[in-house]
């Protein structure tokens, strides 16, 4: 008797081989995210939980579901990704990957995420 794995078990054998990291993908543009998603479907234990078009939802997608990484636009119609990670208690930050299509939020970034190197 030969075994026939079910797609299920094969998700469940996977799983076991290395941890999931439930993801985010915040970004107002269709195509980033389509894009996003394309990408990180090829990456083994990487888990698309929510995909958000502006700050608001990306807010209540993080409330809700808690996730380990954010892929976060910077700029968003109704609230920078800044506005966004302001509302997050430190406790339940998940690590963040920015995102942006425009030059000038990488400086404000690097300020940030490097406050020696800037000043």
């Amino acid at each position: 008797m030969s075994w026939n794995p079910s797609p299920q078990n094969l998700l469940f054998e996977r799983n076991l081989m290395a941890p999931v990291i439930r993801t985010i993908i915040a970004d107002d543009e269709v195509l980033a995210r389509e894009k996003l998603r394309i990408l990180l479907s090829a990456e083994p234990g990487i888990q698309i939980i929510a995909e958000c078009r502006s700050g608001k939802e990306t807010v209540s997608a993080l409330q809700a579901h808690r996730p380990d990484l954010l892929l976060l636009d910077i700029q968003m119609p109704d609230s920078d990704g800044f506005e966004v990670l302001k509302s997050i208690p430190s406790e339940e930050m998940p690590i963040v990957v920015f995102t942006t299509a425009y030059d000038q939020y990488i400086i404000h970034v690097a300020k940030i995420s490097f406050p020696r190197a800037s000043a």
